[in-house]
Protein backbone atom coordinates (compact mmCIF):
# COMPACT_ATOMS: atom_id res chain seq x y z
CA UNK A 1 0.00 0.00 0.00
CA UNK A 2 1.45 3.43 -0.91
CA UNK A 3 2.54 5.49 2.12
CA UNK A 4 0.00 8.18 3.08
CA UNK A 5 -2.82 6.34 1.33
CA UNK A 6 -5.77 5.52 3.58
CA UNK A 7 -7.15 2.15 2.55
CA UNK A 8 -10.88 2.05 2.02
CA UNK A 9 -10.96 5.45 0.31
CA UNK A 10 -13.52 5.77 -2.44
CA UNK A 11 -12.60 7.32 -5.76
CA UNK A 12 -15.51 8.81 -7.67
CA UNK A 13 -17.92 6.25 -6.26
CA UNK A 14 -15.62 3.26 -6.71
CA UNK A 15 -12.91 1.64 -4.67
CA UNK A 16 -9.46 2.55 -5.87
CA UNK A 17 -7.61 -0.17 -7.75
CA UNK A 18 -5.00 -2.09 -5.77
CA UNK A 19 -1.36 -1.86 -6.81
CA UNK A 20 -1.53 -5.22 -8.57
CA UNK A 21 -4.75 -4.34 -10.38
CA UNK A 22 -3.33 -1.01 -11.51
CA UNK A 23 -0.05 -2.61 -12.58
CA UNK A 24 -1.85 -5.17 -14.72
CA UNK A 25 -4.01 -2.51 -16.31
CA UNK A 26 -1.05 -0.26 -17.08
CA UNK A 27 0.94 -3.17 -18.52
CA UNK A 28 -1.95 -3.82 -20.90
CA UNK A 29 -2.09 -0.13 -21.83
CA UNK A 30 1.69 0.01 -22.37
CA UNK A 31 1.53 -3.07 -24.62
CA UNK A 32 -1.09 -1.22 -26.68
CA UNK A 33 1.29 1.70 -27.31
CA UNK A 34 -0.35 3.58 -24.42
CA UNK A 35 -3.66 3.93 -26.20
CA UNK A 36 -6.64 3.98 -23.86
CA UNK A 37 -8.82 0.86 -24.28
CA UNK A 38 -12.45 1.50 -25.17
CA UNK A 39 -13.68 0.09 -21.87
CA UNK A 40 -11.29 2.15 -19.70
CA UNK A 41 -11.90 5.59 -18.21
CA UNK A 42 -8.51 7.29 -18.52
CA UNK A 43 -9.37 9.83 -15.83
CA UNK A 44 -10.18 7.15 -13.26
CA UNK A 45 -6.90 5.44 -14.13
CA UNK A 46 -5.10 8.76 -13.69
CA UNK A 47 -6.57 9.19 -10.21
CA UNK A 48 -5.43 5.68 -9.34
CA UNK A 49 -1.95 6.42 -10.68
CA UNK A 50 -1.64 9.50 -8.46
CA UNK A 51 -2.82 7.51 -5.45
CA UNK A 52 -0.10 4.90 -6.05
CA UNK A 53 2.76 7.29 -6.83
CA UNK A 54 4.44 6.29 -3.57
CA UNK A 55 4.64 2.62 -4.45
CA UNK A 56 7.97 0.95 -3.72
CA UNK A 57 7.41 -1.21 -6.79
CA UNK A 58 9.91 0.41 -9.14
CA UNK A 59 8.29 -0.97 -12.28
CA UNK A 60 4.88 0.35 -11.31
CA UNK A 61 6.10 3.76 -10.17
CA UNK A 62 8.89 4.55 -12.64
CA UNK A 63 8.11 2.62 -15.78
CA UNK A 64 4.33 2.38 -15.76
CA UNK A 65 2.77 5.28 -13.85
CA UNK A 66 5.28 7.95 -14.85
CA UNK A 67 5.58 6.82 -18.45
CA UNK A 68 1.82 6.43 -18.94
CA UNK A 69 1.15 9.84 -17.43
CA UNK A 70 3.80 11.41 -19.67
CA UNK A 71 2.52 9.70 -22.81
CA UNK A 72 -1.04 10.81 -22.11
CA UNK A 73 0.05 14.36 -21.33
CA UNK A 74 2.00 14.52 -24.60
CA UNK A 75 -1.07 13.20 -26.41
CA UNK A 76 -3.16 16.09 -25.06
CA UNK A 77 -5.52 13.79 -23.20
CA UNK A 78 -6.06 16.10 -20.22
CA UNK A 79 -8.17 19.24 -20.04
CA UNK A 80 -7.28 22.37 -18.09
CA UNK A 81 -9.88 21.45 -15.47
CA UNK A 82 -8.29 18.03 -15.06
CA UNK A 83 -4.82 19.54 -14.75
CA UNK A 84 -6.21 21.86 -12.09
CA UNK A 85 -7.55 18.88 -10.15
CA UNK A 86 -4.26 17.02 -10.57
CA UNK A 87 -2.26 19.93 -9.22
CA UNK A 88 -4.48 20.24 -6.15
CA UNK A 89 -4.11 16.52 -5.45
CA UNK A 90 -0.37 16.38 -6.04
CA UNK A 91 0.29 19.32 -3.72
CA UNK A 92 -1.74 17.98 -0.79
CA UNK A 93 -0.64 16.41 2.49
CA UNK A 94 -1.02 12.89 1.09
CA UNK A 95 1.31 13.56 -1.85
CA UNK A 96 3.93 16.32 -1.92
CA UNK A 97 3.93 16.70 1.86
CA UNK A 98 3.57 13.00 2.67
CA UNK A 99 5.96 12.20 5.53
CA UNK A 100 7.82 15.47 5.01
CA UNK A 101 10.80 15.68 7.34
CA UNK A 102 11.47 11.94 7.33
CA UNK A 103 14.82 10.61 6.19
CA UNK A 104 15.55 7.28 4.51
CA UNK A 105 11.93 6.10 4.54
CA UNK A 106 9.65 5.05 1.69
CA UNK A 107 7.52 8.20 1.89
CA UNK A 108 10.16 9.95 -0.23
CA UNK A 109 8.81 8.20 -3.33
CA UNK A 110 5.38 9.81 -2.93
CA UNK A 111 6.88 13.25 -2.37
CA UNK A 112 9.43 13.03 -5.13
CA UNK A 113 7.14 11.70 -7.85
CA UNK A 114 4.39 14.13 -6.86
CA UNK A 115 6.88 16.93 -7.50
CA UNK A 116 7.86 15.40 -10.84
CA UNK A 117 4.28 15.01 -12.06
CA UNK A 118 3.46 18.59 -11.01
CA UNK A 119 5.64 19.65 -13.92
CA UNK A 120 2.85 18.78 -16.35
CA UNK A 121 0.06 20.98 -14.96
CA UNK A 122 2.50 23.91 -14.72
CA UNK A 123 3.77 23.31 -18.24
CA UNK A 124 0.19 23.16 -19.53
CA UNK A 125 -0.61 26.41 -17.69
CA UNK A 126 2.30 28.13 -19.42
CA UNK A 127 0.90 27.07 -22.81
CA UNK A 128 -2.80 27.57 -22.02
CA UNK A 129 -3.17 29.58 -18.78
CA UNK A 130 -5.79 28.19 -16.42
CA UNK A 131 -4.42 29.12 -12.99
CA UNK A 132 -5.15 32.45 -11.32
CA UNK A 133 -2.10 34.50 -10.38
CA UNK A 134 -2.62 33.79 -6.69
CA UNK A 135 -2.74 30.05 -7.43
CA UNK A 136 0.63 30.16 -9.17
CA UNK A 137 2.13 32.00 -6.21
CA UNK A 138 0.50 29.59 -3.75
CA UNK A 139 1.97 26.69 -5.73
CA UNK A 140 5.42 28.24 -5.56
CA UNK A 141 5.01 28.76 -1.80
CA UNK A 142 4.04 25.11 -1.31
CA UNK A 143 6.86 23.80 -3.48
CA UNK A 144 9.50 25.95 -1.76
CA UNK A 145 8.17 24.85 1.63
CA UNK A 146 8.54 21.25 0.54
CA UNK A 147 11.96 21.74 -1.07
CA UNK A 148 13.36 23.51 1.98
CA UNK A 149 12.15 20.82 4.37
CA UNK A 150 13.00 17.77 2.26
CA UNK A 151 15.53 15.78 4.28
CA UNK A 152 15.74 12.66 2.13
CA UNK A 153 18.46 13.46 -0.38
CA UNK A 154 18.97 9.97 -1.79
CA UNK A 155 19.31 9.56 -5.55
CA UNK A 156 19.11 5.91 -6.53
CA UNK A 157 17.87 3.42 -3.95
CA UNK A 158 18.80 -0.21 -4.42
CA UNK A 159 15.85 -2.43 -5.44
CA UNK A 160 13.36 0.46 -5.14
CA UNK A 161 15.02 2.56 -7.86
CA UNK A 162 14.97 6.35 -8.07
CA UNK A 163 14.01 8.56 -5.14
CA UNK A 164 15.71 11.66 -6.59
CA UNK A 165 13.64 14.22 -4.70
CA UNK A 166 16.13 17.04 -5.29
CA UNK A 167 16.40 16.46 -9.03
CA UNK A 168 12.64 16.08 -9.47
CA UNK A 169 11.94 19.27 -7.53
CA UNK A 170 14.59 21.10 -9.57
CA UNK A 171 12.61 20.16 -12.69
CA UNK A 172 9.45 21.58 -11.12
CA UNK A 173 11.19 24.79 -10.02
CA UNK A 174 12.53 25.13 -13.57
CA UNK A 175 8.96 25.08 -14.87
CA UNK A 176 7.61 27.43 -12.19
CA UNK A 177 10.44 29.89 -12.78
CA UNK A 178 9.24 30.30 -16.36
CA UNK A 179 5.70 31.28 -15.37
CA UNK A 180 5.09 34.93 -16.18
CA UNK A 181 3.25 35.31 -12.85
CA UNK A 182 6.54 34.69 -11.01
CA UNK A 183 8.49 37.91 -11.08
CA UNK A 184 11.74 39.18 -9.56
CA UNK A 185 10.96 38.47 -5.89
CA UNK A 186 9.81 34.94 -6.62
CA UNK A 187 12.85 34.20 -8.75
CA UNK A 188 15.18 35.35 -5.98
CA UNK A 189 13.38 33.02 -3.56
CA UNK A 190 13.94 30.12 -5.93
CA UNK A 191 17.65 30.93 -6.22
CA UNK A 192 18.00 31.12 -2.45
CA UNK A 193 16.35 27.71 -2.03
CA UNK A 194 18.54 26.19 -4.74
CA UNK A 195 21.67 27.53 -3.09
CA UNK A 196 20.83 25.84 0.20
CA UNK A 197 20.25 22.45 -1.41
CA UNK A 198 23.14 22.76 -3.87
CA UNK A 199 25.63 23.34 -1.05
CA UNK A 200 24.25 20.91 1.53
CA UNK A 201 26.49 19.17 4.05
CA UNK A 202 24.02 16.29 4.48
CA UNK A 203 25.28 14.17 1.59
CA UNK A 204 27.44 14.18 -1.50
CA UNK A 205 25.23 14.16 -4.57
CA UNK A 206 26.09 11.34 -6.95
CA UNK A 207 23.12 11.25 -9.33
CA UNK A 208 23.64 14.51 -11.24
CA UNK A 209 21.49 16.57 -8.90
CA UNK A 210 23.94 19.42 -9.55
CA UNK A 211 23.06 19.31 -13.27
CA UNK A 212 19.32 19.55 -12.65
CA UNK A 213 19.70 22.35 -10.09
CA UNK A 214 21.98 24.25 -12.45
CA UNK A 215 19.55 23.78 -15.33
CA UNK A 216 16.72 25.31 -13.30
CA UNK A 217 18.94 28.18 -12.18
CA UNK A 218 20.04 29.01 -15.70
CA UNK A 219 16.51 28.83 -17.12
CA UNK A 220 15.51 31.30 -14.43
CA UNK A 221 18.37 33.66 -15.34
CA UNK A 222 17.37 33.39 -18.97
CA UNK A 223 14.19 35.35 -18.27
CA UNK A 224 16.34 38.49 -17.91
CA UNK A 225 14.33 39.78 -14.96
CA UNK A 226 17.35 39.74 -12.67
CA UNK A 227 20.36 41.91 -13.39
CA UNK A 228 24.03 41.08 -13.02
CA UNK A 229 24.51 43.05 -9.82
CA UNK A 230 21.81 40.89 -8.20
CA UNK A 231 23.17 37.58 -9.43
CA UNK A 232 26.90 38.10 -8.90
CA UNK A 233 26.50 38.36 -5.09
CA UNK A 234 24.41 35.17 -5.14
CA UNK A 235 27.17 33.31 -6.98
CA UNK A 236 29.94 34.70 -4.83
CA UNK A 237 28.04 33.89 -1.63
CA UNK A 238 28.87 30.22 -2.20
CA UNK A 239 32.35 31.11 -0.90
CA UNK A 240 34.18 30.99 1.40
CA UNK A 241 33.53 27.52 2.78
CA UNK A 242 34.64 27.26 6.37
CA UNK A 243 36.65 24.07 6.80
CA UNK A 244 35.01 22.78 9.96
CA UNK A 245 32.66 19.91 10.64
CA UNK A 246 31.24 18.20 7.54
CA UNK A 247 32.66 20.83 5.20
CA UNK A 248 33.87 18.39 2.55
CA UNK A 249 30.32 17.55 1.45
CA UNK A 250 29.53 21.24 0.97
CA UNK A 251 32.86 21.80 -0.76
CA UNK A 252 32.30 19.07 -3.35
CA UNK A 253 28.59 19.78 -3.89
CA UNK A 254 29.25 23.49 -4.34
CA UNK A 255 32.06 22.97 -6.84
CA UNK A 256 29.99 20.51 -8.87
CA UNK A 257 27.00 22.84 -8.95
CA UNK A 258 29.03 25.87 -10.00
CA UNK A 259 30.86 23.87 -12.64
CA UNK A 260 27.53 22.65 -14.01
CA UNK A 261 26.20 26.19 -14.09
CA UNK A 262 29.36 27.45 -15.80
CA UNK A 263 29.30 24.92 -18.64
CA UNK A 264 25.55 25.06 -19.12
CA UNK A 265 25.79 28.85 -19.53
CA UNK A 266 28.49 28.28 -22.13
CA UNK A 267 26.75 25.57 -24.15
CA UNK A 268 23.15 26.75 -23.76
CA UNK A 269 24.23 30.34 -24.54
CA UNK A 270 22.18 31.72 -21.66
CA UNK A 271 23.44 34.43 -19.29
CA UNK A 272 27.01 33.69 -20.30
CA UNK A 273 28.20 36.59 -18.14
CA UNK A 274 27.77 34.32 -15.08
CA UNK A 275 30.93 32.48 -16.05
CA UNK A 276 33.22 35.24 -14.78
CA UNK A 277 31.86 35.36 -11.19
CA UNK A 278 31.65 31.55 -11.17
CA UNK A 279 35.32 31.41 -12.16
CA UNK A 280 36.22 33.75 -9.30
CA UNK A 281 34.13 31.80 -6.80
CA UNK A 282 35.54 28.43 -7.81
CA UNK A 283 39.05 29.81 -7.40
CA UNK A 284 38.15 31.12 -3.95
CA UNK A 285 36.94 27.73 -2.69
CA UNK A 286 39.56 25.53 -4.34
CA UNK A 287 43.05 24.93 -3.01
CA UNK A 288 45.73 24.42 -5.62
CA UNK A 289 48.60 23.78 -3.20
Amino acid sequence: MPPCYNSGTFREGNFMLTENELKQQLQTIAANDYRVPDNVDYWSVTLDMMAHLGSIDAELRDKLIYTTFTKWAHAGLYSSDQYHTMLNILLDDQHLLCGLGERDTDTVFMRSFSALLCVWPIYHHRQQPFLARHEVHATLDKVLEYFTRENDLRGYVEVKSWAHAIAHTADLLDELAQCEEIQRAGLLRILEAIQVKASTIETIYTAEEDERLAYASLSLLGRDLLIEREIEPWIKSFAPIERVGEWRQRHLNTKNFLRSLYFQAKYRHIAEWVRAPIDETLYAITRFK
